[in-house]
Order: C-alpha cells, then sequence, then structure tokens
C-alpha cells in the first residue's frame, strides 16, 4: 500500500503543441515525480507534442491520445491536454 503517494494534475487548452505541454508541465511540476501520465486531444501535432513532452518532461512519461479527456476539476473535456505526475519513495517505474 502506498502511504506517501502525492499527485498533481493539471489541464491545459493551448491550443500550440509546444505552447500546451509547457503549460502542463508547469501544472504538474513536481521535483522528485516518479512517473507523469498525459492524455492528449489528436488534433494536436504528434510529432511536436512528442518533442515537447521530451524536453519538458524529467522521468518516465506515459502518453496517450484520447477520444475526450477527463480532466480533474472540470470533468469530461475535449481539444486539451491532460495529465498528472506521481511522486512517492514508495513508487518504482
Amino acid at each position: 500500500v502506498l502511504t506517501r503517494l502525492r499527485v498533481k494534475h493539471g489541464i491545459s487548452r493551448e491550443t500550440d503543441a509546444a505552447s500546451a505541454v509547457a503549460a502542463l508541465a508547469h501544472a504538474v511540476a513536481q521535483p522528485d515525480a516518479t512517473l507523469s501520465l498525459i492524455f492528449a486531444s489528436p488534433r494536436y501535432d504528434l510529432e511536436a507534442l512528442g518533442r515537447a513532452i521530451a524536453g519538458a518532461f524529467n522521468g518516465p512519461v506515459l502518453a496517450c491520445t484520447t477520444a475526450g479527456e477527463l480532466a480533474a476539476g472540470g470533468g469530461y473535456v475535449t481539444d486539451a491536454l491532460v495529465g498528472a505526475s506521481l511522486a512517492s519513495d514508495e513508487l518504482q517505474v
């Protein structure tokens, strides 16, 4: 059982892939993040999105496109980038 899991979540509705990733990375930033999860609208240029993710996040990232995104506090949204970072000394990826 993870007893010390820290989760930060965020959403970006920026239309440019690089700007969206930068905004999301800022929202979910944790200096000791073990894993970041990203769910992206397919409207983004996926190559640009991948490059931006590689430059903005340290550590492992799992990312996928979605038919719609579920945002904490925002419910179901479309045309957005949502994600979370997980941090714990009890979690290994």
